[in-house]
């Protein structure tokens, strides 16, 4: 599967949780059988981004995982079950981990590092290639975006064409309504969207109801080549 990075910049946002940051790691995983890990392997460099609340592992094979939104908090650790996999991230960024039920494997994201900030590598894309979004992408990016409404039933949204041939980044508007039951106008929004079919996966990196978000991802959008 193709290594895709985040070329979207999100410095111009402070203190927000959408903020994404990519670590260099040392990979290692092990076999479980009954419950017990065996010996991991030897360990090998490779790249975590934090995305939102999701995270996307990168393996040294060039391969990937993209996480749901780790929305279990327990102690130094955010997590998430889905069911096939159990996912948990330090909230410190020191260390990842991905136990699969039905390979019965764990893979380990440890010793992690800041790498360069993502501010450090925006730009457009070069000749983009523009196509609508799939259903699947379109459902996607709805929910991501309806999940963070106060009122997801009146959400109106205003979709782009999306950069096929970028890194993944998406920009559209939408519009919904506030606890005072108005419309609060377009607003801007920034996602990730990765995978394919059953892996399809869209996860939120800028969205806010705020004047100074909403410039700023207007501004990150406009720089990646959406509006």
């Amino acid at each position: 599967m193709k290594v895709f990075f985040l070329g979207c910049a999100l410095w111009l946002i402070t203190a927000t949780a959408d903020a994404a940051e990519t670590y260099q790691c040392s990979y290692a995983k092990a076999s479980l059988a009954n419950g017990v890990m065996g010996n991991m392997s030897i360990p090998v460099p490779a790249k975590v981004e934090v995305l939102g609340d999701s995270i996307k592992l990168h393996r040294p094979d060039g391969t990937f995982v993209f996480s749901p939104p780790l929305t279990q908090n327990k102690g130094a650790l955010k997590m998430i079950d889905d069911g096939s996999k159990v996912y948990a991230a330090a909230t410190d960024g020191s260390s990842f981990a991905v136990s699969d039920r039905i390979v019965k494997v764990t893979e380990q994201w440890d010793k992690c590092q800041v790498m360069q900030k993502e501010s450090e590598r925006i730009k457009p894309i070069d000749n983009p290639k523009w196509r609508n979004l799939t259903t699947a992408e379109k459902t996607a990016v709805e929910k991501a975006i309806t999940d963070k409404l106060k009122d997801p039933d009146s959400a109106k949204f205003k979709h782009s064409q999306f950069i096929s041939n970028g890194n993944g980044e998406y920009c559209g508007y939408v519009n919904s309504k506030n606890s005072y039951g108005g419309y609060v106008g377009n607003t801007p929004f920034l996602i990730m969207i990765v995978g394919k079919g059953r892996d399809l996966n869209a996860a939120v990196i800028s969205f806010g109801s705020d004047e100074s978000k909403q410039l700023a991802t207007q501004q990150v959008c406009q720089q990646i080549g959406y509006f």
